[in-house]
């Protein structure tokens, strides 16, 4: 993880490109393209939005491996909008301080989610 932490609201500044979006987490088939072009168009013009949602995992299966995550609990219209944009950094707050083992959490992901 090679994120910045913004000691005045205790967000992080997050790589984009370091972010998952775990369909098991988002059990939504789809993305709204829709939001995420609004979103892109707000940050043209400057628009602020609130921190997305992350935690880190580790036992996380990608493929045929198991290796460390940081997925997005909360915020993926708004990541895809920076990713859109091409921003770098986007400002995210952990669930919880310690990474998670993910196949013993991610239940636990979903909820949060409710």
């Amino acid at each position: 993880m090679n994120s910045k932490l913004n000691i005045i609201n205790s967000t992080l500044l997050f790589p984009v490109s370091d972010l998952t979006w775990d369909q098991f987490i988002y059990p939504r088939g789809s993305k709204s393209e829709k939001t995420i072009n609004a979103y892109a168009e707000a940050l043209e013009i400057g628009a602020q939005f609130p921190p997305i949602k992350i935690q880190r995992v580790f036992n996380y299966a990608d493929g045929n491996e198991t290796t460390e995550a940081t997925i997005i609990i909360d915020g993926i219209h708004r990541w895809f909008a920076f990713k859109e944009k091409g921003t770098k950094e986007i400002a995210a707050v952990e669930w919880k301080d310690d990474p998670l083992d993910y196949e013993k959490n991610k239940t636990a992901h979903i909820m949060e989610k409710i």
